[in-house]
């Protein structure tokens, strides 16, 4: 019986120690279920700071790409423009060459106009006086024919010039339809840039959002994994402060139980000595 307590007091102690040793174990738990709330706490905070810059950015991408399509329609509308201007200024230079043919015509006519009142002078005078009234007409035929050339020598020199005018004008016109051009061109590329981050940035929005919501669901299973750990270590916090009653219950119980052995054997070694008095007193 003695060796009965002994072992069930030695197990009770064991079972004590092990609780003690679990109820440390899970403290250390807490602990470190405490520092990693800390840090998902620090995640969740940058995370949702991310989420609110990739909206923003989502927002500047979008206006961006709203003022580079009025930009690009701008330098459209600008191209157009200076197409236009580039037939008109074609089209002036059609004139101006009509304008210089006429001219030469006209000089020509001035020539011929000019050679008949020669001639007609020459008739009148040989006609004497009869001729003289025609000799007159032919003079004043002269004249007009020498003013006509004399307009038609201006008009060409100021045709001439207007047409190296003209050739500038094309010219610089050309160059810069050619630097509108490559502008659009540079825009456009510019507008397919920002559509590539438009799109890079949509679709990082989804991802961020995503792991926001699961950095959520991880705080919310961190919240109820650590209610359970304390729940389990207020459980084992109880049993090791009854097993540790147990134990010295089971303790004070096995030194009961030696005194009562011993007695027990005193007992039975005077019960002896009684049988052997009593022995002695038989008759045979």
């Amino acid at each position: 019986m003695a060796l009965s307590s002994q072992e069930l007091a030695s197990t009770m102690d064991q079972v004590s120690q092990g609780a003690t040793s679990q109820a440390s174990d899970l403290q250390d738990i807490v602990e470190f279920m405490d520092n990693l709330s800390t840090k998902i706490e620090s995640v969740y905070s940058e995370l949702e700071n991310v989420k609110n810059e990739a909206t923003i950015a989502i927002q500047k991408a979008n206006n961006g790409s709203l003022e580079m399509d009025k930009l690009v329609a701008s330098i459209n509308g600008i191209k157009s423009v200076f197409e236009n201007v580039n037939q008109k200024v074609n089209a002036l230079t059609d004139s101006v060459e009509k304008i210089n043919n006429m001219t030469e015509i006209i000089n020509s006519i001035s020539e011929q106009t000019n050679l008949l009142a020669l001639n007609a002078s020459i008739e009148a005078a040989r006609a004497g006086e009869a001729g003289k009234g025609f000799g007159v007409v032919a003079q004043e035929v002269k004249k007009l024919a020498e003013a006509s050339k004399k307009s038609t020598v201006e008009i060409t020199e100021l045709v001439n010039s207007i047409q190296l005018d003209t050739k500038e004008v094309i010219k610089a016109s050309s160059e810069v339809e050619k630097f509108i051009s490559d502008q659009t061109s540079v825009v456009e590329n510019t507008v397919f840039a920002f559509i590539d981050i438009l799109d890079a940035i949509q679709k990082v929005g989804p991802c961020v959002d995503n792991t926001y919501d699961q950095m959520n669901e991880m705080k919310q299973a961190k919240q109820r994994a650590i209610s359970k750990v304390e729940d389990v270590s207020a459980v084992i916090e109880e049993n090791t402060a009854a097993s540790q009653e147990v134990a010295a219950s089971s303790s004070e119980l096995s030194t009961s139980s030696d005194e009562v052995a011993k007695t027990a054997q005193n007992l039975s070694s005077m019960a002896k000595d009684l049988v052997n008095i009593v022995n002695e007193f038989k008759v045979d």
